[in-house]
């Protein structure tokens, strides 16, 4: 089966000022099979997923908007992925939150 280990921050700010960033660390006896994804949700819809590449339980998981509307994600400062969609800017503020949840794949038998 999977593991899963979940930090819901919540906010309400605007995307505009949106720039969030959170330290996930996790409790695995294998951390190299861990793979962590970006969930961010608006109002309560998940609007996008990103997986990383490489997880490293104590990393510092960030996200930004930048001013074209493009969302960036970074993990210890280093870009993983940049939205191909683009978000315009709100003026009223909007539950936003960013779940961070590892999947960790358990040993084959």
């Amino acid at each position: 089966g999977l593991q899963y280990a979940t930090i819901d921050p919540t906010t309400r700010s605007s995307w505009r000022n949106f720039n969030h960033s959170v330290h996930l660390s996790a409790d695995t006896s294998d951390a190299s099979n861990a793979v962590c994804f970006f969930r961010l949700y608006e109002d309560g819809q998940m609007i996008e997923e990103v997986g990383t590449q490489a997880f490293k339980p104590g990393a510092a998981f960030t996200v930004k908007l930048r001013p074209n509307g493009a969302i960036v994600y970074s993990v210890d400062g280093c870009v993983v992925h940049v939205s191909a969609q683009r978000y315009e800017p709100h003026s009223q503020p909007l539950a936003l939150s960013v779940k961070l949840a590892s999947q960790v794949a358990e040993p084959a038998l």
